[in-house]
């Protein structure tokens, strides 16, 4: 199994495979992520989109999440990132820019759009989205309160 070159982003169902298969399974994802972040963190050329690796990193979580035995304190799902490049200039940031979860379906983002209303009690909600390379970035200022 190679998660290196044109990834597969369809998976049989976890509950169908054995331990002994979802070892492979997650071994070979393991080395494809780490692959897949070092072009991406340190050459800035990746190979794959976003989504493909978001559906890889998941698969990943989902086989270590089924069978526990398995996980590891050197998998990728126990890191943030990779390590800073120093070729990079140094930005400091009013606040500090988290990472969110991935958001692919519409219903995921709905759950967050509620969760906001909730939170700030506003029926009505304004987003400003601006667009990166690989995706986007939300910064939400609240001004007294609002």
């Amino acid at each position: 199994m190679d998660f290196k070159k044109s990834p597969p982003t369809h998976f049989e169902d976890v509950d169908d495979l054995d331990e002994e298969a979802a070892h492979k399974e997650i071994e070979a994802l393991r080395e494809g992520i780490n692959y897949h972040d070092y072009l991406y963190y340190v050459e800035n050329r990746p190979k794959i989109s976003d989504a493909a690796y978001d559906k890889l990193f998941r698969r990943l979580k989902d086989l270590e999440e089924a069978f526990p035995d398995l996980r590891s304190e050197n998998s990728p799902t126990q890191r943030v990132g990779a390590d800073p490049v120093d070729k990079l200039p140094k930005v400091d940031h009013a606040a500090a820019m988290l990472s969110l979860n991935a958001v692919l379906q519409a219903k995921d983002f709905e759950d967050f759009h509620d969760s906001v209303r909730r939170r700030t009690g506003k029926r009505s909600v304004t987003y400003v989205l601006e667009p990166k390379f690989d995706g986007f970035s939300v910064e939400i200022v609240y001004t007294d309160g609002d």
